[in-house]
């Protein structure tokens, strides 16, 4: 990240980190500086920043800690999470809420502990992430070990849901991550080897990534995305207008092909991106705020 001022100078500048006033310490910090970090690498090595002045520093250790937790906060939205910062100071210690969509898929609790008894109030439902090991009784993943899975996860876009479940397990995080990760390697040798583009950091998609995603998607894709520019619809009606406008080669045989075409438009989201296309009940809809780009895209 191109800057001459560090974290440190940062936060000296800020001197404390609070989130009760408006326009708080904390909302700067993040907006000034937090903001600006797109990359996992760019948060491990602000973090180790963190980590070091935390343990030389002779008063104020807490503003360290909560700039910590705030970084890996980052790297959550960074990796493509809907990320909840977790008010400071809150009764189970949860630094952070990270979210695929509206669902709560880890709650995390990001320290730096001198000893146990720093831990001793963590909730146990919360994912501990630590700078590095230590001998706890509880199981937790190192920062640097997850900023590589995540690093591999957005090389290769892969789903982010599905890899989330590794972290999900109670047991040894970093153990779990390595096999993990090797049989990722595996599969995407060829992709981890080579340039690949990735998706905006932003959830939301622009105007300029729907213009891409139209030209990259298939006729039938494109078609059942035109198909509900104006209303919800069923499989039913979706298969019965759609086919009125396709080719016979390209054409559906049955109404259950809305399912698969829904599969496809899937995988382009890489478990970064919103949906674009969302179930309602027995229809199909579009995500209202993406209607009027996508039709204008649709109608050139």
């Amino acid at each position: 990240m191109p800057s001459t001022v560090n974290i440190i100078d940062v936060l000296n500048i800020l001197g404390n980190l609070e989130d009760e006033a408006k326009n708080s310490t904390r909302e700067r910090f993040y907006k000034n500086y937090l903001a600006k970090i797109n990359e996992p690498s760019v948060i491990l090595e602000e973090s180790q920043e963190i980590y070091s002045a935390y343990w030389s520093a002779k008063s104020n250790k807490e503003m360290y800690q909560k700039a910590y937790g705030d970084l890996v906060n980052r790297l959550g939205e960074i990796t493509g999470y809907n990320v909840e910062y977790s008010k400071y100071g809150n009764r189970e210690r949860v630094t952070g809420v990270w979210k695929i969509g509206s669902e709560n898929i880890l709650n995390i609790a990001a320290f730096i502990p001198e000893d146990v008894n720093n831990l001793k109030w963590v909730s146990r439902h919360a994912l501990l992430v630590l700078p590095e090991e230590f001998n706890l009784d509880r199981p937790f993943v190192t920062l640097p070990k997850l900023v590589d899975f995540f690093n591999m996860i957005l090389q290769i876009n892969l789903p982010l849901g599905s890899v989330t479940n590794v972290l999900s397990i109670d047991n040894n995080f970093d153990k779990k991550l390595v096999p993990t990760m090797e049989l990722v390697f595996l599969a995407f040798k060829k992709e981890l080897s080579s340039e690949t583009s990735k998706y905006s950091m932003s959830a939301e998609w622009s105007k300029e990534e729907l213009k891409k995603l139209l030209k990259s998607v298939k006729e039938p894709t494109r078609e059942f995305i035109k198909s509900l520019i104006d209303k919800p619809k069923t499989a039913k009606e979706l298969f019965e207008e759609m086919n009125e406008r396709l080719p016979d080669e390209k054409s559906l045989k049955s109404p259950m092909a809305i399912g698969a075409i829904m599969g496809a438009l899937s995988k382009h989201y890489g478990g970064i991106k919103e949906k674009i296309v969302e179930r309602d009940g027995n229809a199909y809809k579009l995500v209202d705020k993406y209607r009027d780009n996508l039709s204008e895209l649709l109608s050139q």
